[in-house]
């Protein structure tokens, strides 16, 4: 990201220099408005107004709305025949001149209203940015932009904008942007970036409320309504697979040549906008729990590697973390615990309680029972074993005390239930323990002590291996009956503490004569930050070295599994570790 500010006259430059090449969209009725993307950085003009224009005396004030579709209740997608106007709260507004100027800037309060003050007798538009941005004792900088479009080597930025009108009085101008969906207003979607906006725009509000100073790193939305389900494909073409977060796309860094830089793919969150398949711009709970990943990556921690997930499944332990964290603070940031999420509507949607959690395979590798025992921490509502009534403070100074962010540890269940403990009155302890047995967890401490749901596979306990300098193999297990790359079994989590610093080598081999060798990538870890890694294609074995001080390591050992479903089981393999 640039500066929040640049020179006035570079930044109208170059503003100038792609108006003739930006797409538009279609008019809105009486208030006019056409849609663009553009690669302006609107951020640039905020300084602009004491340097384009004298002294104010004119006005130019409104409201600015846009269509929100609700869900139906009967689970049958979203309610199009009940849309209703909803304020854009926190975006930004600029007076345009007819030469593409910039004259006055501001942003929506929080009930949609804006007012701008500008010279009189000048041909004006007002545009409306896909983006929100506050310096002051809480700080953000959010913008949505067209992940299809490439302007000026940048994805360009979603705007729209009235028709010109003259100001020699003060002018009222209420602009209202359409949904375009199910085939209304031409289809053009003028809305849906300023719907992912404002549910963006309560996500951060929610840690506002316990932090009025926090200062947010930038971020960039991609939404686009040709972004689909399709599993493979370019991100330029839409063919994002689904909504994510992501950190940058370490496979393929131009994403299939589309010649952006790097920068372009880190800290980003995608959204699915294709009607005719998945589109989610109005699925709050989907956006605000993307925007989980952005704040645990940026605010706080995560050790999760991603990947496909579901309420149903035995994840790996900082996966299941991760993503029941997300639901949990979707459902926080929504004031709503059931989670929605409009598939192909508007025929049906996929619903399920954050809270309640009726739905198997409870346990310290479920994002399910992670998201209830975050959510009944936070709620009011007291129910079977949830005793806990604390809001929303604890779970954020929790996740974002150096005792988290820090520890040697994994970002898992036990660390954060350690954590929250370490923070709270005694009294809390023995209400958190009997809501983490309601979910089949009964390990204590950061190493998970005493835990003895190995949810179907003995390998997975203990949560942590331990393994000495010099002192013999330790035979670790890799379990695929749950799936590969993410699931339960699937990975070793080693602790290492050497009692003097050197160079170490750890070494990982099958151990027996086997049908199947895999390919191993072998990590070391401190706090969370990798120092070392290998993930050569030597078939059967993989080694890592690396000089290390006397303190608290894991080591990490994953496996790449081509026989993805042609054989499930429990395949073995010796980790050792030497000096050099």
């Amino acid at each position: 990201m640039g500066p929040y500010c640049k020179t006035l006259l570079s930044n109208t430059l170059f503003y100038l220099f792609i108006m003739g090449v930006v797409s538009c969209g279609g008019g809105n009725g009486g208030n006019t408005t056409n849609q663009k993307v553009t690669n302006a950085d609107t951020s640039a003009t905020l300084q602009s107004d004491n340097v384009l224009k004298a002294e104010p005396v004119t006005t130019v004030s409104g409201k600015i709305t846009f269509d929100l579709i609700p869900f139906k209740p009967n689970g049958q997608g979203l309610d199009f025949d009940n849309t209703y106007p909803s304020a854009a709260r926190g975006v930004l507004v600029q007076a345009v001149n007819e030469s593409g100027n910039v004259v006055s800037t501001g942003t929506t309060d929080e009930n949609g209203n804006y007012a701008l003050e500008v010279n009189p007798n000048l041909n004006l538009l007002v545009r409306i940015s896909a983006k929100m941005i506050r310096s002051d004792d809480a700080s953000w900088d959010v913008k949505l932009s067209d992940n299809t479009k490439i302007i000026a080597n940048r994805h360009p930025l979603y705007i729209s904008e009235s028709s010109l009108f003259f100001s020699s009085e003060d002018v009222i101008k209420n602009i209202h942007l359409p949904t375009g969906r199910n085939g209304r207003n031409g289809g053009v979607r003028s809305a849906a970036p300023f719907a992912i906006l404002d549910a963006i725009y309560d996500a951060i509000q929610t840690v506002v409320s316990v932090d009025p100073d926090v200062k947010f790193p930038p971020l960039e939305l991609h939404w686009s309504p040709e972004n689909n389900n399709s599993q493979t494909g370019c991100w330029i073409d839409g063919d994002i697979g689904t909504s994510f977060y992501i950190v940058v796309d370490i496979k393929n860094t131009t994403n299939c040549d589309s010649l952006l830089q790097i920068g372009q793919y880190r800290n980003k969150i995608y959204i699915l906008g294709a009607e005719s398949t998945d589109a989610d711009e109005f699925d709050r709970h989907v956006i605000t729990h993307e925007w989980g990943h952005y704040f645990e990556q940026n605010l706080s921690r995560t050790d999760s590697d991603g990947g496909p997930h579901g309420i149903l499944e035995k994840l790996d332990p900082n996966i299941a973390f991760s993503e029941g964290w997300g639901n949990a603070f979707a459902a926080i940031a929504t004031k709503d615990p059931i989670y929605l999420d409009s598939v192909a509507d508007p025929f049906f949607q996929t619903a399920f309680d954050i809270e309640s959690n009726n739905y198997g395979n409870n346990g310290w590798y479920s994002e399910s029972s992670i998201q209830a025992i975050i959510y009944d921490i936070y709620d009011s509502n007291a129910d079977g074993d949830d005793t806990i009534s604390l809001g929303f403070e604890p779970i954020y100074s929790t996740l974002t005390s150096n005792s988290f962010i820090g520890n040697e540890f994994q970002t898992t269940i036990f660390s954060f239930a350690e954590i929250f403990k370490n923070r709270q009155p005694s009294t809390i302890d023995l209400s958190l323990d009997l809501l983490m047995n309601s979910q089949q967890i009964f390990g204590t401490g950061f190493f998970g002590f005493g835990e003895t749901n190995d949810g179907g596979i003995s390998s997975a306990l203990p949560i942590y291996k331990t393994v000495s300098a010099n002192s013999g193999p330790v035979e670790l297990c890799y379990n695929n009956d749950n799936g590969t790359q993410n699931k339960l079994g699937n990975i070793n989590y080693v602790m290492f503490e050497p009692q003097t610093s050197d160079n170490y080598t750890a070494s990982v081999i099958t151990n027996y004569n086997q049908s199947r060798f895999f390919d191993f990538d072998l990590s070391i870890i401190k706090s969370g930050n990798e120092i070392a890694f290998n993930n050569d294609l030597t078939i059967g074995k993989t080694s890592i070295s690396a000089f290390i001080s006397a303190e608290k390591y894991i080591i990490k050992v994953s496996v790449w599994d081509p026989d993805e479903y042609i054989t499930r089981g429990n395949y073995c393999f010796d980790l050792q570790v030497t000096t050099n």
